[in-house]
């Protein structure tokens, strides 16, 4: 499946994960691969913003404080800190986990609907006029993935 990234470009889930570039410090030097990230992990992070992801990167990848990162991206510790905390709950929300996973049996429209707004934080707005679809539709999609996936987790607690 292939997704739309914030900036516009294509990507599938699978080729990202393969072929995502080796992330750099600000000094140049390489980062090492995270331990104990699962690969469903780094493929969310893949699909992130370039600067979400780097944000992620080098929290995970680097020994670099928040005000360090601050510095390197042009940003306070502050804002790093706050965006760090929205960035970990969406990549860990479950629908956004249940819809990126290989297995998901929805079709592909919805799939790309959710990660798009409830991963990247695409408004209903942004949403209805890049998929051309009324907004209602668009509401009436999201409601859908959001019942589909608390009936997972219900069937899971049985």
């Amino acid at each position: 499946m292939s997704v739309v990234t914030r900036t516009g470009t294509t990507c599938a889930f699978d080729q990202r994960e393969r072929h995502a570039p080796v992330p750099h410090a600000p000094g140049g030097q390489q980062i090492c691969p995270p331990r104990g990230l699962s690969p469903a992990v780094l493929k969310r992070i893949a699909l992130l913003p370039q600067r979400d992801r780097a944000i992620v990167e080098l929290t995970l990848r680097s020994h670099l404080s928040r005000s360090g990162i601050g510095r390197a991206l042009g940003m306070s510790p502050g804002q790093v800190s706050r965006r760090l905390r929205v960035l970990y709950a969406r990549l860990h929300d479950p629908l956004v986990v249940a819809l990126a996973d290989d297995r998901c049996p929805l079709s592909r429209e919805f799939r790309q609907l959710g990660i798009e707004h409830y991963l990247l934080g695409l408004r209903v707005r942004q949403l209805s006029e890049t998929h051309r679809l009324p907004p209602g539709e668009v509401r009436r999609m999201l409601a859908y993935l959001r019942g589909w996936q608390k009936g997972l987790g219900a069937g899971m607690r049985t």
